[in-house]
């Protein structure tokens, strides 16, 4: 059954915003006891998505604002994508060009703070690399 197909892809991957709209959907229409848990998922992973966006789309603003050397609304920009950003997978990189900015200010103090946070957040690779290159230019 269509039901059991839209079930089986959710499952194999729940981030898949049209599987899970189609369960909810189908689920919905056949009065299912578990339509409210699949339309709560749905609704849930929307949400997400819209502050993944928001994040980089404040992100995109500060690093143009960074290349115009409008460093308080590249700051600004930042602080806004990390509050909205809460605990979201893009704050290391957040972190990280808070910290890139600072530096290019000059402003040495909040450099370190956030290159220091955007190490403990971020895997290897080269936002790591480019984190460590940094403090490394910052050590006296």
């Amino acid at each position: 059954s269509q039901f059991k197909q839209w079930k089986k892809a959710v499952e194999i991957d729940p981030d898949d915003k049209s599987a899970l709209s189609n369960l909810a959907r189908t689920l919905t229409q056949a009065n299912s006891p578990e339509a409210p848990e699949y339309m709560a998922r749905l609704q849930a992973l929307q949400q997400q998505q819209q502050i993944t966006d928001r994040v980089k789309q404040l992100n995109n603003f500060a690093i143009r604002a960074a290349e115009a050397k409008k460093w308080d609304e590249a700051v600004r920009q930042l602080k806004e994508a990390i509050d909205v950003c809460g605990k979201c997978v893009q704050l290391g990189v957040l972190r990280k060009n808070a910290g890139l900015i600072y530096v290019e200010q000059g402003d040495v103090l909040h450099a370190r703070e956030e290159l220091e946070r955007a190490q403990r957040l971020l895997p290897e690779g080269p936002d790591l690399a480019a984190v460590r290159q940094a403090l490394e230019q910052l050590r006296p």
